[in-house]
This record gives C-alpha cells, structure tokens and sequence, in this order.
C-alpha cells in the first residue's frame, strides 16, 4: 500500500526492488531495523522476502547487490535479533 492505504499499482511494486538497489534504502532502513516496533519489523520482513523474489532479465538485482554488500546481512541479522 502506498500513501493513504491506497494499494501501490504493479508497476510500482515491479520497481521497488530497482529503486530499493540504486537509493541504497535497503542499507538505511535495515540500519535502523533494530530501533522500530516489532509489528514495524514483521512488515519489514514481508516487503524483504518479496523484494527478493523479484527477477529482472533473469536476474535477482536484490540478491545481487546484498551479495555485493555483505555489511547488509550482518545489519539485517542485527536488526532482527
């Protein structure tokens, strides 16, 4: 859902994975992870899960850019705790 609770159209939900990568908002919000509300942390997992089921041109841009960008796991795993 976008702003007010309006549901986000495909096309949106088809480039959040893109916009997420080349904003470097992954890193920002998984650096906060640990400081938001439990519920807030559950929707963050949701949104993560199927950001990274996303595929573009047979690849997972998502998957990728973690791949390149270990730190992120190490802030995911910390948030999550």
């Amino acid at each position: 859902y976008g702003d007010e609770g309006v549901p986000a159209k495909p096309a949106e939900v088809e480039q959040l994975p893109e916009d997420l990568v080349a904003q470097d908002s992954l890193g920002s919000v998984m650096a906060v992870l640990g400081d938001v509300k439990f519920e807030a942390r559950k929707d963050f997992v949701t949104v993560f899960c199927n950001v990274l089921k996303k595929e573009k041109g047979g690849r997972n841009i998502t998957v990728d850019y973690i791949v390149s960008h270990s730190a992120l796991l190490d802030l995911l795993v910390d948030g999550l705790d």
